[in-house]
């Protein structure tokens, strides 16, 4: 990498940087005996040894503009080489205004690249068995399993996304400062893996995109899924992220009060089938079918941490309030809809600094020993009971730490 100097413009020194990366990707999976034949209970079937590499090579530049004392500009471009993807060319353009200390102007626009991993690619295919699931034509049976086709997907397409944002931060005063940032990210070839009760239920409404991943018998009984990782069409998301903070010295301590949270506003899906599946505070279509997106947890309209701490002298305690806005989740069984009520989570934590070097502090996660309000799960997790992307199993549970400074 090479950083320098160019020339000097309104508002300080253009700088400058250039260089190149190259590296090599290597994946390799060597089980054992057990594993390999398929006899450890619970795993669904074999699992196979893998072996898989790629080379990358890159080169990319960034220019940092300040063409006055308040307006300044960022320009950055990188091409990525791929040996089994090829290549790829994607930039970010931001830049800042601030024309008086109380007001920050800023936005930025862009493009990105990822490549599908190489376990997605490589993992062998082959037959396992399912995670349990409902079949919509046949509720009366239950929870049912069934023969899963699962691995890797060599035919897997590079995501790639156009992204952008804006936002202002304000400081009226010396102990006050908001920021407000929107953003705007559109994914398209976005990759996912899908949950067989997806599967079944994009079958039996006859969605395109699921015909060719289930077999069935003479009674139209589901006896096979294939759950491949494969490209969903397109993904974007929008919404608001928020940074509140007050600071002030009181009774010779200080008082450090903020709130970050984040607003999604909407993330649209569109699935293998071409359908529009909005999935923000939900994991479940209105038919009660599951998400896509609910493989990774719900996505939250709302959720916050809001922090409430006071430092005097060496000694220092935080409150911290953790709250998500309630959601849907999968139906009853009786067919009814369920919700999980929205949700405050407690912690606290002290500390002690006063001996060179060191740091002691002692905290408590969840300080009220609160249960998690009741999940219905549609397959999109294993767990069952609660939601394990929004709630930690231990509970109440106290910790503490020791952090020493040599340098």
């Amino acid at each position: 990498k090479v950083v320098g100097s160019a020339m000097q413009l309104g508002g300080g020194s253009l700088d400058i940087a250039a260089g190149v990366q190259a590296r090599n990707e290597d994946y390799s999976l060597t089980p054992s005996a057990a594993t390999l034949s398929g006899d450890v209970i619970g795993l669904g079937g074999a699992i196979t040894a893998v072996s898989a590499r790629r080379t990358v090579w890159a080169m990319f530049a960034e220019a940092n503009m300040p063409f006055t004392k308040q307006l300044e500009g960022t320009f950055a471009v990188r091409q990525d080489s791929y040996n089994d993807f090829g290549k790829t060319v994607n930039y970010k353009a931001s830049g800042r205004y601030q024309p008086f200390s109380a007001l920050l102007v800023r936005g930025s626009v862009g493009t990105g690249f990822k490549a599908p991993s190489l376990p997605a690619l490589y993992t062998p295919q082959q037959i396992n068995t399912s995670e349990q699931f409902v079949d919509p034509k046949f509720p009366g049976n239950g929870q049912i399993q069934v023969t899963s086709i699962a691995g890797g997907n060599p035919n897997l397409r590079p995501e790639k996304s156009d992204q952008y944002g804006f936002g202002i931060v304000l400081s009226p005063i010396k102990s006050i400062t908001a920021s407000f940032d929107f953003f705007n990210i559109k994914i398209k070839g976005l990759i996912a893996s899908p949950s067989a009760q997806e599967i079944a239920s994009g079958f039996r409404r006859g969605a395109p995109g699921y015909s060719s991943l289930v077999d069935v018998n003479g009674a139209d009984e589901i006896t096979l899924i294939r759950q491949l990782a494969g490209n969903v069409s397109q993904l974007e998301t929008r919404g608001v992220d928020i940074d509140l903070r007050w600071r002030e010295n009181i009774g010779g301590g200080r008082v450090d009060v903020g709130l970050n949270g984040t607003y999604t506003s909407k993330y649209d899906l569109i699935n293998a089938s071409g359908e529009l599946e909005k999935s923000v505070g939900t994991i479940v279509r209105p038919d009660g079918a599951p998400l896509v997106a609910a493989g990774t947890g719900v996505i939250l309209k709302w959720k916050h941490n809001l922090s409430a701490g006071y430092t005097y002298g060496p000694w220092s305690a935080t409150l911290t309030q953790r709250f998500y806005k309630g959601y849907e989740t999968a139906q009853d069984l009786d067919g009814n809809q369920h919700f999980v009520s929205s949700q405050s989570i407690f912690d606290l934590v002290a500390s002690f600094n006063g001996i060179k070097n060191l740091k002691l502090a002692l905290g408590v996660r969840n300080l009220a020993d609160k249960n998690p309000p009741l999940f219905i799960n549609n397959g999109s997790q294993f767990q069952a009971g609660y939601d394990i992307y929004q709630y930690d199993p231990r509970g109440r549970f106290v910790y503490g730490t020791v952090t020493y400074k040599f340098f």
